[in-house]
């Protein structure tokens, strides 16, 4: 189903420039790494294709040891690393397994990801859109392999699922050494305005075990001046940081907030610093800006929001969308970022584009190795 957008004007930052992107990194080769040179993909295969029976699809992937789960609005897939199928089921069977009271109802917005330290498969969605029981879904993989199963667990979005004014949109899901955080926009169930955003800290150990204990839920942020707040997913096991990153501050700018303290005590702290890459002014988008061949319809490109965050070897890496010309936009590009989590440096930026105008690239993601390639 289409879903309110969440984005709110954003407020032109000081002194940024108005011409067209260019290519920027550390040596103004228009790559993203200077390692990257050499890279080449060794695979690649179908993951699950849209059976169009929802919009939008929403589609969401991540990548195990041994294992790849795929989810769509639509369908689960799980497959093995050479892409050879081992099932396949719809998205409502998938949560169904759970066995939830009540019902589950407008199950949407898959996000997932694979902790390889524990070496296991999270993923979060909404169900019950506009409802007052409407939910956050959680479930975590038993074991490394996918077939072994999961633990499924529920938070209701704003009440206790009787009473709830808001609802819970576009969830995202990060982890580190001691949490899986989960973030959504809660929006009115009266008339679908932006309400604020809501954070999860779940105790990641007991999850994995089969308990659920969140220490904390809305309280920790309902900041109605942010908007798409996305945790990280740390990939350094001694991390117990969580850092997450927004790009509703203004434009130009991407926001670092972090969450710290002991496992059961967790401490919001908005803004710990920010980043502002060295790019031309950017739009905040929203409309479709993604040209169709021999189709006068664009497709939805979406709109500035934060997408992908990653914490790697003491850096942050991030993903999405910016849109240009900044005064009125015809066309989207993508921004990935490597910064510095304490002071907000950016060390590496770059923004693909195809140098025409002519192109538009949507809905990124981004991962890191070990190499930070």
């Amino acid at each position: 189903m289409v879903k309110p957008k969440t984005i709110r004007p954003r407020k032109p930052s000081d002194g940024a420039a108005s011409s067209l992107p260019t290519f920027v990194n550390l040596d103004n080769t228009g790559k993203f790494s200077t390692k990257d040179k050499n890279a080449v993909v060794t695979q690649s295969f179908l993951a699950l294709a849209d059976d169009n029976t929802v919009i939008p699809p929403d589609t969401n992937a991540t990548v195990g040891i041994t294992q790849c789960l795929t989810a769509l609005n639509s369908q689960v897939r799980i497959q093995n690393r050479s892409g050879d199928v081992i099932s396949t089921e719809t998205f409502e069977q998938f949560w169904d397994a759970a066995n939830f009271s009540p019902t589950l109802t407008n199950l949407s917005d898959p996000n997932s990801c694979y902790d390889p330290f524990s070496d296991r498969f999270m993923i979060t969605t909404i169900s019950d859109i506009g409802l007052v029981t409407s939910r956050i879904l959680l479930a975590v993989s038993k074991t490394a392999d996918l077939t072994s199963g999961w633990r499924y667990y529920q938070i209701f979005a704003d009440g206790n699922g009787s009473n709830g004014t808001t609802w819970a949109d576009n969830p995202k899901i990060g982890f580190n050494a001691q949490w899986i955080v989960v973030s959504a926009n809660n929006f009115t169930n009266a008339d679908d305005t932006f309400s604020h955003v809501a954070l999860w800290v779940v105790d990641k150990t007991k999850a994995y075990d089969g308990t659920l204990v969140v220490y904390s839920d809305t309280t920790l942020l309902t900041d109605t001046e942010v908007d798409s707040i996305v945790p990280a997913r740390t990939m350094d096991a001694k991390v117990n940081i969580m850092y997450l990153l927004d790009s509703s501050l203004n434009l130009n700018n991407i926001r670092i907030s972090t969450i710290t303290g002991v496992v059961g005590s967790p401490v919001f702290t908005l803004q710990t610093a920010k980043s502002s890459p060295n790019v031309a002014t950017w739009n905040q988008g929203g409309d479709p800006y993604g040209y169709q061949l021999g189709d006068v319809r664009n497709i939805d490109t979406g709109d500035d929001r934060m997408l992908s965050v990653t914490y790697r070897n003491g850096y942050l890496w991030s993903a999405n969308n910016i849109y240009f010309p900044s005064t009125t936009p015809t066309f989207a590009s993508i921004l990935f970022l490597q910064m510095n989590p304490n002071t907000g440096v950016c060390t590496q930026q770059s923004i693909l584009n195809d140098g025409k105008n002519s192109t538009s690239y949507g809905f990124p993601s981004l991962s890191v190795n070990i190499n930070m390639m």
